[in-house]
């Protein structure tokens, strides 16, 4: 955490320092993420019946910055910074006669490297395309697991009386994915004056993974069923560029 903070400050003592030159910019932004599923449905053991199955749906989340720009000329610049974020997808988790929807999350801290591009001086659009490198701070499953004990087989050793049919769950999985991540980023940003010394910025980033990030070859956790996966995404933010 130590390391954390000081890399923050640097970049902002930085960015601060260089204003004068009017080539570095400092940026701060905040925003929403869309995690994309890498894949809709994951199942195992298909040849039995009532084998682990896991259907995933796009979440949302959310991310903060701070980003640096260097800019070696009114076309071309390179940015780079530090980036909290938090991504989200919804799972629907069926094994057995058991049934749990949940969210799993996981927090990454990111590092992007991106050249940008304006298409002319005057205009308000810029593009970026780059890397970028993670770090995992956490990863967890919450959720509901709801048991059909109707459906269960009565008898003395087997009572639908003692199982809890409805409980919530809180796992912490974060062994269950590698601590780092690398993936492609694609950037379109819209710039807009709000005065002398200071621009606001409305942007999308589209983020693709390229590891296979679980830390195993054919995981299936207390609630979800993984096999091979990637990290996916889309952040919607805006920012203020001083």
């Amino acid at each position: 955490m130590r390391i954390k903070i000081t890399l923050f400050g640097l970049l902002i003592c930085i960015g601060l320092s260089a204003q004068n030159e009017k080539r570095t910019d400092i940026q701060f932004d905040f925003g929403t993420t869309i995690s994309i599923p890498y894949k809709r449905t994951v199942e195992t053991m298909i040849e039995v019946e009532g084998h682990p199955e896991t259907h995933y749906k796009p979440g949302f989340g959310y991310f903060i910055e701070v980003l640096l720009t260097y800019n070696f000329n009114s076309k071309f610049g390179l940015q780079s910074g530090l980036n909290f974020n938090q991504n989200q997808l919804k799972t629907t988790d069926k094994i057995g006669l058991r049934e749990s929807k949940g969210t799993l999350n996981k927090t990454y801290i990111n590092l992007p490297i991106l050249i940008r591009y304006k298409i002319a001086e005057s205009s308000s659009f810029t593009f970026s395309g780059g890397a970028y490198i993670g770090i995992l701070i956490n990863a967890n499953q919450n959720g509901v697991s709801i048991i059909d004990t109707a459906n269960m087989v009565l008898g003395q050793e087997n009572d639908p009386a003692f199982f809890e049919s409805k409980f919530d769950y809180d796992d912490n999985i974060k062994t269950n994915f590698l601590d780092y991540d690398i993936g492609l980023s694609l950037q379109c940003d819209f710039e807009f004056s709000l005065g002398k010394n200071y621009l606001g910025i409305v942007f999308t980033r589209f983020n693709y993974g390229l590891i296979d990030v679980k830390s195993n070859d054919n995981y299936a956790g207390t609630r979800i069923t993984m096999q091979k996966w990637k990290n996916i995404g889309i952040m919607l933010g805006v920012g203020l560029k001083i």
